[in-house]
């Protein structure tokens, strides 16, 4: 959908602002309006197999704290509270 954006084939798309904004030619005209938005929530587990558990913990405490937000933001994402 970004293609078509960019190269003028398509005068809108609608789709997650961290899909779009990376595309070169792509302006983002802003998100939904509160009323319509259905926030996409995401989630972390980490498998009881895994090799790696300690990694993991600490890549989920990097990511779940507020001196993250910058990053998530300039990823096009919206940060939300941490409700654990």
């Amino acid at each position: 959908m970004a293609d078509a954006v960019a190269s003028g084939q398509a005068e809108l798309g609608m789709t997650f602002i961290s899909e779009m904004a990376p595309n070169k030619g792509v302006k983002i005209a802003g998100p939904l309006p509160a009323a319509i938005q259905s926030p996409t929530v995401y989630v972390v587990a980490i498998p009881t197999a895994s090799e790696h558990k300690n990694e993991a913990r600490a890549f989920i405490a990097a990511i779940s704290n507020q001196s993250a937000w910058p990053a998530i933001t300039a990823a096009g994402l919206t940060p939300v509270k941490n409700n654990r």
